[in-house]
Formats: C-alpha cells, structure tokens, sequence
C-alpha cells in the first residue's frame, strides 16, 4: 500500500496534478486517494527524501516549488548524464527499441486536451528513456530516468503558463537518425540541443507569463533578469 501510495502522489507531482508550491496533509490526500494514512506517510517519506515535496512542522507538507536554480541545476545535470547515454546507445538498439522509437516520434498532442498533453509528455519521456536504457548501463539508465520523470514536470509547467501560446514537437527524428546510424557524437549532440530548447522554452516561458502566483520559477526568473 505505501508503494501505491508513493507511485500514485509522485505521478501527479510530475504531472502537475498537484501543483508547486501547493500545502496538503495527510489526511486530505488519504481521503483524495483512498489510502490510510500509514501509507500515504511513508510515500510522502520517500518523496520528501527526492525533494519532491516539503515538510512542514505541524502543518503538513508542501509540492516542492520550482525555482530557476531548480531548472539550471537540473537541466545541467542531464546534460551530462544524457548525453553520455545516448553516446553509448549509437548502435546498440534492438529492432523491438528502433520501432518503439519511431512510434513515440509520430505522437503528437493537442493544446486543448489534457489527456493528449499528458500521452505526448510521456512520450517524450519514454523515448529518452528507452535510449538510456539501449546505453547497456543499467545505474545510468536509472538516473537517466529519474532527471527525466522531473523534466517531464517542468514541461508540465510551461505549457501550463504558456497556455496556447507553448507548442512543443519532438524534434527527435535527428537523434534517432543518429542512433541508427551508430554515430555517438552526433547522437549526443543531438541530445544537448534539445535539452538548451527546453531551457528556453521554460525560462521565456516563465518570464512571459501573468500567472507568477502559481509557482515562483516566474518571480525569480524575472528578478534574474532585472539583476543582469
């Protein structure tokens, strides 16, 4: 139950059901999902031990806000956890990963539906994955996939302050090109340039956006600019 617990609170921390800098209990989210509070602790346990969320003495606990350093720090992270993953991958996909790969680059989504957002988002998030894991390096792999899990939140929340304004394709024809084709420089090049589009589409995003109540990533991305 504390495992259902954990999976079910972090799927809708990522996928921004539950919203940065949100307060919630124990007992709000016990009801909310139809766990005892036993469970629903030590999911909330495991999750503040991933920075997921916040305790709060005698209160609760909070989302984990996202801040600018959040997303430079993580962003750099991945670049070079991922990047070195899809060195490695050049070559080593099986057929069974090739057409997998090709299929995740045909999903698209509509900026209306919340349903073909979230079925484009974890596409996204697949196809990364499913190079990490053709890298042959399984403790790379798994941290390939967590970074992912929390940019796959990031990319929540710019189409959630871009609105309509925020399109977003794969772009990952060049990449997959590149893994077929064995070539690991390109395919790790491939990957950068699409981790530095990410970074600008959150950030622009953020700071041209109405909405700095929702999270403070906008306020503090503004107060940046102002300071340079």
């Amino acid at each position: 139950m504390a495992q259902l617990a954990y999976g079910k609170l972090r799927r809708d921390i990522i996928r921004y059901r539950l919203k940065p800098g949100q307060e919630v209990s124990e007992a709000r989210l016990a009801e909310r999902y139809g766990f005892g509070k036993t469970p629903i602790r030590e999911g909330l346990t495991r999750l503040a031990h991933e920075k997921l969320v916040q305790p709060l003495p005698r209160r609760g606990y909070r989302i984990a806000p996202i801040t600018l350093d959040d997303v430079k720090d993580l962003l750099g992270f991945r670049l070079i956890v991922e990047t070195e993953a899809a060195r490695l991958a050049a070559g080593r996909c099986n057929v069974a990963q090739l057409r997998r790969l090709d299929e995740l680059c045909a999903v698209g989504y509509d900026p209306g539906d919340t349903r073909s957002v979230e079925r484009f988002l974890r596409a996204n998030t697949e196809l990364h994955a499913t190079i990490a894991l053709a890298a042959g390096n399984s403790k790379l792999a798994a941290v390939v996939i967590q970074v992912l899990d929390e940019v796959e939140r990031l990319l929540h929340l710019a189409l959630e302050l871009g609105g309509s304004r925020v399109t977003m394709s794969h772009e990952h024809r060049s990449l997959v090109d590149a893994v077929v084709a064995a070539d690991g420089d390109a395919a790790a090049n491939a990957v950068a340039e699409q981790i530095h589009g990410v970074e600008r589409l959150i950030l622009e995003t953020a700071m041209s956006s109405p909405q700095v109540t929702v999270v403070n990533l906008a306020t503090t991305a503004r107060a940046a600019r102002v300071r340079a």
